[in-house]
């Protein structure tokens, strides 16, 4: 039986691409009611992640299965965690298309993770057991690029067997920034030009600002965070 589960669960379990990092807790028997967690690390200040359940796990006795029961309404995300497919492709079309969906209809916030309140980690306990995907839902100003975490709990590794807990999740690891570019142009020059050179006191000026920091800010270059002021 444990063979079976193996076959049929870890081709499910890790369909989107994850490093474990430490192994707090395993059990080679699955036990559905047991509640899973995880711990989100972060050492840099002016960011907030929102945890979402995307997932639920499901069991069949007759005859015997593990799937998952997706929540998200992304038929590419269903369709990618039903088939299973683990090739490197696959892995990142189901973050990918976590990513573009920005409303994530379906999805439940199980809670949210602010680095300036809640400190350098906190850990999310007594979850239910399914998939789980972390949103960098705001951030300071020179993000280049914010790469999401999606994972399942519990997983199964021939080693371990069913492992319940992640003890960290390096969040800052997964953050490119870099100083913004900023320029500014006068638009309303009669000269041409787009610096001071021809502007006196009491002439009215029009700028045009351009700043790198507007816009997507992560792997694929599609969700609309940008600046508010």
């Amino acid at each position: 039986m444990k063979k079976r589960m193996f076959t049929m669960i870890f081709a499910i379990i890790m369909v989107i691409a994850v490093s474990i990092p430490c192994v707090s807790a395993a059990t080679s028997e699955l036990v559905t009611t047991k509640k899973v967690s995880f711990t989100a690390e972060c050492s840099k200040p002016g960011y907030e992640f929102s945890v979402y359940k995307i997932a639920d796990l499901k069991t069949t006795t007759n005859p015997y299965s593990v799937k998952y029961d997706v929540k998200v309404s992304s038929g590419e995300v269903r369709a990618a965690i039903s088939d299973g497919n683990l090739s490197d492709a696959n892995r990142a079309k189901i973050l990918n298309a976590l990513d573009k969906d920005t409303q994530l209809a379906g999805a439940t916030i199980v809670g949210t993770y602010k680095v300036d309140t809640d400190g350098r980690s906190k850990t999310f306990t007594n979850l239910a057991q399914g998939i789980y995907y972390v949103r960098a839902t705001n951030f300071p100003s020179g993000v280049k690029k914010v790469t999401n975490s999606a994972f399942a709990l519990p997983y199964y590794t021939a080693e371990n067997g069913w492992v319940y807990d992640l003890d960290t999740i390096n969040l800052a690891a997964k953050v490119e920034e870099d100083n913004p570019d900023i320029e500014k142009e006068i638009t309303n020059s009669t000269q041409n030009n787009v610096n001071f050179t021809d502007v006196s006191i009491g002439d009215t000026v029009e700028f045009k600002i351009e700043s790198s920091v507007v816009g997507a800010v992560n792997n694929v270059d599609v969700l609309d965070f940008k600046l508010n002021s």
